[in-house]
């Protein structure tokens, strides 16, 4: 399996984007189908990991669960979502505020689904 996918994280966080929201999968889904915490997700998705090794792991869960092709955060998934982040505008951040606040009331919601 690839372990070089530390020095393509913008790319990487742009596609998984773009991948919870074509699956319909919250933060806290996406964390309850690979294993990895939401803290995790919130980190990759952040860009907050700074250990390579560990980015790379949590990336090859990622993969490995959804069986996805090793290269498939590599390759641009922009042209399959009208609303995948293309720039960081001040109106597109304003946007994924949003996005991110309802992420948060899906997660909340979520807890009291069971």
């Amino acid at each position: 399996m690839r372990t070089g996918f530390y020095e393509y994280k913008e790319i990487i966080t742009q596609n998984l984007i773009v991948f919870i929201r074509l699956r319909g999968y919250s933060k806290l889904s996406l964390s309850k189908q690979t294993g990895l915490s939401r803290l995790t997700i919130d980190h990759i998705l952040n860009g907050e990991i700074t250990n390579p090794s560990v980015y790379n792991s949590n990336i090859e869960k990622i993969i490995q669960t959804f069986d996805l092709p090793n290269d498939y955060f590599l390759i641009n998934q922009n042209d399959q979502i009208s609303f995948a982040p293309k720039t960081y505008s001040q109106q597109s951040l304003t946007v994924q505020e949003l996005f991110d606040g309802l992420d948060n009331v899906m997660d909340i919601f979520s807890m009291y689904l069971k």
